[in-house]
């Protein structure tokens, strides 16, 4: 695992629900929870929380619309 992947995965545990799919607030918000050494380090954090919060964002409305689809079904 490499070390942004590392970094974030750590961040969204510990800060759970905190992230959302808006990279500038994503930014904001790692300015006052964590250091980093460079601004190059907090942006690829901040893009790869990005990222993967929009993918999991995906994942909750397929699962939603899959819901709906069964009980319109019923």
């Amino acid at each position: 695992m490499n070390r942004i992947k590392r970094i974030a995965m750590q961040l969204i545990e510990r800060y759970d629900g905190a992230f959302t799919t808006d990279f500038e607030s994503n930014k904001q918000l790692l300015n006052k929870i964590a250091v980093f050494r460079s601004k190059e380090l907090r942006n690829e954090v901040a893009g790869y929380i990005t990222r993967y919060m929009m993918g999991s964002s995906n994942i909750a409305n397929k699962k939603e619309e899959e819901e709906n689809m069964q009980e319109q079904g019923e």
